[in-house]
């Protein structure tokens, strides 16, 4: 059973026992506030690091040097904020599979409404940190594209992690490059789309 499929049995039990015990039950909200933390859990492509992968982390010497000598002797790799920091676009390439998704997507928000636990001005969500790396199954932390782009055109260094295993890689996420024409799409891209979209439709 892969990542997805178990965040998604999890998530999927969780909310046909909510709804089996009905509002009446004591227990009923409490539930669903679970659900919500469920939310951050649930994985929507499989990004398990191929067997023997490694991570590298390109950068400066002076950055280098910053993350050793943090904040009481305690290593950091620092996460920079993504809406911030990214390509305004970036994200914004959307399958053209979650079109019928977003188009009912309504649905959410009239449950928080008619929830009176909820007010018009609580927002869901948040700002979004990571810290990037470049992937390779072998001399990653070599790569002459990677030093041009990340390692300060040669003149840094790379940081290697090659501990891939569970918990470690659990919040890893694969950046996917899509462009604008869906027909570009590899078959095994289609595929894991319209997965994404039959397990939102369930929920």
């Amino acid at each position: 059973m892969t990542n997805v499929d178990k965040s998604w049995a999890k998530l999927m039990t969780e909310l046909r026992q909510v709804g089996e015990r009905g509002s009446e039950d004591p227990e009923h909200f409490r539930k669903i506030d679970d659900l919500f933390d469920r939310i951050p859990e649930l994985v929507l492509y499989d990004d398990t690091p191929e067997p023997g992968a490694s991570l590298v982390h390109y950068t400066a010497w002076k950055n280098a040097r910053d993350m050793f000598d943090a904040v009481e002797k305690s290593p950091v790799l620092r996460m920079y904020n993504y809406e911030q920091s990214n390509d305004p676009d970036e994200g914004q390439i959307r399958p053209p599979e979650w079109k019928e998704i977003e188009e009912n997507a309504n649905w959410f928000d009239d449950f928080l409404k008619d929830d009176n636990r909820w007010t018009e001005d609580m927002k869901f969500g948040g700002s979004t940190y990571g810290c990037s790396f470049s992937s390779g199954q072998s001399d990653v932390e070599d790569d002459l594209t990677y030093w041009r782009l990340y390692g300060n055109d040669g003149q840094g260094c790379s940081l290697k992690i090659s501990n891939l295993s569970e918990p470690y890689a659990r919040n890893l996420y694969k950046v996917r490059y899509r462009d604008k024409d869906s027909n570009n799409r590899t078959q095994a891209d289609k595929e894991e789309d319209e997965q994404v979209v039959e397990r939102l439709r369930d929920l």
